[in-house]
């Protein structure tokens, strides 16, 4: 009697009800709120939020202003309200200014018979141009063109003033500085009067025929006088005579014999050898009396 009636009574009653009492209350309440409220809260509150907001904003925006500022030339579609406020009328103004080069001055580094060499200089030494010169007296010019800012003239002739002129083109302006320069010489300063020839209005003028002619048959007969030695100088430009003026008295002359300080002619002789040429003319008619001959200072015109 008594293994039967313990037996039954306590297992049955014992295992049923804490087994479906815990198992149900704890795992249903638990799972189910835990997971449905924390998953689908955050995964459409971040994700969607971050994602279609950060790349329409920031692509559309920075894309457009980009391409349009940087540049505006390629694509005409993008931003074409400001094409025109873009940074290609306000980069030429800026880019385009021109500063011309001047000229400062021009220094005589030799100035001999029949050489002058010059330099000259500018505001901007570092600045490449060409530069054009050219040295001229009334009969006479030379001119060529260089890089350098340094000229020699050579086969010039004694006693002579040259203008000397250089000029260039710089931001389209023409720029231009002139020097003048006289050759040096061994210089005799001559002044006669004929007495075979009447003075006319004509021999004041210096462009007329007669002038022109009365000095051309002055200085043929004056050289024909001369020592072969001296008339070989003359030919080759060495020696110089250069008619001065021409007045009343019947005529009066006045000229200068420059001689290259190049030769080694004694002044003395060229001196001796103008007064026998005078004196010994079969055209003009000398007044020895009324006759100079003097040395002149060669840097006095």
């Amino acid at each position: 009697t008594t293994i039967p009636t313990s037996t039954p009574t306590t297992i049955p009653t014992t295992t049923p009800t804490t087994i479906p009492t815990s198992i149900p209350t704890t795992i249903p309440t638990t799972i189910p709120t835990s997971i449905p409220t924390t998953t689908p809260n955050a995964s459409p509150t971040t994700f969607p939020a971050s994602i279609p907001t950060t790349i329409p904003a920031t692509g559309p925006a920075t894309s457009p202003n980009t391409g349009s500022t940087t540049n505006p030339s390629t694509d005409t579609t993008f931003a074409p309200g400001t094409t025109p406020k873009s940074t290609i009328p306000v980069s030429t103004s800026i880019t385009t200014s021109c500063v011309p080069l001047r000229f400062l001055r021009i220094n005589l580094v030799t100035a001999e018979s029949e050489e002058i060499s010059i330099t000259w200089e500018t505001d901007n030494a570092s600045k490449q141009t060409d530069f054009t010169v050219t040295i001229s007296t009334v009969n006479y010019q030379n001119q060529f063109q260089t890089e350098n800012q340094v000229a020699e003239f050579t086969d010039l002739k004694p006693d002579v003033e040259y203008q000397i002129q250089i000029s260039t083109t710089s931001c389209g302006q023409q720029q231009t500085i002139t020097e003048k320069v006289r050759t040096v010489a061994s210089v005799v300063e001559v002044s006669t009067r004929i007495t075979n020839k009447e003075f006319t209005p004509g021999l004041k003028n210096e462009s007329s025929q007669e002038y022109r002619e009365f000095v051309a048959n002055f200085i043929d007969e004056l050289t024909k006088g001369l020592p072969a030695e001296i008339q070989a100088l003359i030919k080759s430009g060495q020696v110089t005579i250069s008619i001065s003026s021409i007045g009343k008295g019947s005529v009066t002359v006045t000229f200068s014999f420059a001689t290259s300080t190049n030769v080694t002619v004694p002044l003395s002789d060229v001196k001796k050898s103008i007064a026998d040429s005078l004196t010994n003319s079969s055209a003009f008619v000398i007044d020895a009396e009324n006759t100079t001959i003097s040395d002149r200072d060669s840097c006095q015109p």
